[in-house]
């Protein structure tokens, strides 16, 4: 091999490491949503049961506010389809890097690689956070 083919073949392989850098950083936004997801649907369930008070606290954007419970679960549910809508965006580009990575390495798939991107991933509790999200 020559040095400028060298030199392309490092470029290449910078490029692709870049590129799954990203799709691990996305992987990682989902948990972080579904996580969020998670934790509104369980709020969610305790005004549904009425086991808050008529008033509660809640944490938005820096600030505590003590707000009726009718007002809290608004907020919480346009919360919920706003996390929903960025798991669907976050996919979609994870999918899209992914592809993008085996476009420029396509036969150089390390089995470990292929195993983080694709496995199942579990909370400490064992439920499932990301199933297959790049297929």
């Amino acid at each position: 091999m020559d040095s400028q083919s060298l030199e392309e073949r490092r470029a290449l392989l910078a490029e692709a490491e870049r590129i799954a850098e990203r799709v691990l950083q996305d992987k990682k936004a989902i948990l972080q949503y579904q996580q969020r997801i998670a934790d509104n649907r369980e709020l969610l369930g305790k005004y549904r049961r009425k086991e808050l008070p008529n008033k509660s606290y809640i944490y938005l954007g820096g600030f505590f506010l003590k707000l009726p419970g009718p007002r809290i679960e608004q907020i919480v549910k346009q919360d919920q389809e706003r996390l929903g809508k960025w798991v669907d965006g976050t996919r979609v580009n994870m999918k899209k890097n992914l592809a993008r990575v085996n476009q420029l390495l396509p036969s150089e798939r390390p089995a470990h690689i292929v195993e983080l991107l694709t496995k199942d991933v579990k909370n400490a509790d064992g439920e499932e956070l990301v199933g297959d999200a790049i297929r």
